[in-house]
């Protein structure tokens, strides 16, 4: 289960963090408020889609770290980065997939 999400340059979000309660979590706002980007993030870490997300204009780089049980994972990538973080360990990200490890 997610606990916590932080979303960083990603699309509309300069940045967002947000704790999920336990159950069903619902999210409200009016239109253009960053609801589907928001989902668009959570995906990110799981998908790697989108391949190439839209980094904040206030941003260098575009990150969504996701809190689970007993770790957390990061989706990071800028001009110069491209990658996972999962705990303390860092992972190249690959073209279209996830890493294996």
């Amino acid at each position: 289960m997610i606990k916590s999400a932080h979303i960083k340059g990603f699309e509309g979000h300069k940045d967002t963090s947000i704790e999920f309660s336990s159950g069903v979590n619902v999210i409200l706002g009016h239109t253009d408020a960053g609801k589907s980007a928001l989902m668009r993030a959570l995906q990110w870490p799981a998908t790697n889609r989108p391949l190439n997300p839209s980094i904040h204009h206030d941003c260098k780089q575009a990150s969504v770290t996701i809190k689970v049980e007993g770790t957390s994972v990061t989706r990071a990538k800028s001009a110069s980065k491209n990658y996972y973080q999962i705990g303390d360990q860092i992972l190249k990200a690959p073209g279209h997939g996830v890493p294996e490890e």
